[in-house]
């Protein structure tokens, strides 16, 4: 049995099985989305796919379920909750989807962290032994209450099950910048006053503001709905995270390239033999850390690697590489600078 078994460690772990009905590979992956261009496996385990980088995660699992079409293969997608209803996970738990099957632990929502019900609910196997003990979620429930704002946000979600976000406590202004916004006596309100209001609907934030300008003193004022709330008038303006990413990208000003007139060229050394390379040339791209630089190919395989040259930056976006497997070096080619919107 053991001379049937072989593991991998490069380019990727993998563990391969070798019978009459073989070779069987059992392969990990990360949750990128080039990872699994080309790929036709017969199962897909997607392990907390509430959690994958969303977009990185949408190509991942695209490409994943393209491969499983190609041998009919089937997918199991595992996960603790994800932090909305619009995440592809809770779509897919909340969508009859034809060929799915879903199981889910999930307690009612507004009930108290601590409810011993529930808990149990969202963590089934706890009767059996399997994850933490009852003791342990109470205690951790506890805890959670005890100390509020984003610990309890994130037991609600990893603990419970619960579609929250999580609360997080970065700082939004540093505290020089707070200090100066600080004054022993408030500025007067002398002199004309000048009054800005912004209405909002049932689901929209109000606003009013009031300057006066002979004083400079500003007064903002800004109340939100209770309900619905916040995630209601996200939802209603179709505010989502996409929608207001590719908004900045949109409006991101052009900065011009440097200006590079000499190529790079890199000696290397092989992953493997070069006999073992079906093509001489390759396309590259490379990845640094710590001292070194792995060059891999478009299909993610690492192919070579090298030591990292003094003053290396972020040159994949400006440079163009290619591996000689012959020469074992790499060479960059400098990118034609775009031109910019008049």
């Amino acid at each position: 049995m053991q001379a049937r078994i072989t593991i991998r460690r490069q380019p990727r772990f993998e563990i391969q099985f070798d019978d009459e009905n073989g070779p069987h590979i059992l392969r990990a992956i990360s949750a990128d989305g080039k990872s699994a261009l080309g790929s036709s496996p017969t199962l897909a385990i997607l392990d907390e796919r509430g959690h994958w980088p969303l977009a990185q995660g949408d190509e991942l699992e695209a490409a994943l379920l393209t491969g499983l079409s190609k041998r009919d293969g089937r997918a199991l997608i595992i996960s603790t909750s994800a932090s909305n209803d619009q995440h592809p996970f809770s779509l897919w738990l909340d969508r009859n989807g034809p060929g799915t099957f879903r199981q889910e632990h999930r307690p009612e929502p507004g009930l108290p962290a601590d409810d011993v019900d529930s808990l149990i609910v969202a963590n089934p196997g706890t009767k059996y032994g399997i994850g933490p003990s009852l003791d342990r979620l109470k205690a951790d429930a506890a805890l959670a209450l005890e100390r509020g704002g984003s610990a309890l946000s994130r037991f609600r979600l990893l603990a419970r099950n619960e579609r929250v976000q999580e609360d997080n406590r970065d700082i939004l202004i540093g505290l020089d910048d707070w200090l100066k916004c600080e004054v022993d006596v408030l500025l007067p309100k002398r002199g004309p006053v000048v009054i800005g209001l912004d209405l909002g609907g049932s689901a929209s934030m109000s606003a009013a503001s009031y300057f006066w300008p002979e004083s400079g003193r500003l007064e903002t004022y800004g109340t939100f709905p209770g309900q619905p709330g916040l995630d209601a008038r996200g939802q209603r303006g179709g505010l989502t995270g996409r929608r207001t990413r590719d908004w900045v990208e949109a409006r991101r000003p052009v900065v011009p390239p440097q200006r590079i007139s000499s190529n790079i060229v890199l000696d290397v050394r092989l992953q493997r033999p070069a006999r073992d390379y079906v093509s001489r040339q390759l396309s590259v791209l490379p990845l640094a850390s710590g001292d070194g630089i792995s060059w891999i190919d478009p299909a993610g395989y690492l192919v070579a690697y090298c030591d990292r040259p003094a003053h290396w930056d972020d040159q994949s976006s400006r440079f163009r590489f290619e591996l000689s497997v012959n020469r074992r070096q790499v060479t960059g080619e400098p990118y034609l600078p775009h031109r910019a919107e008049p």
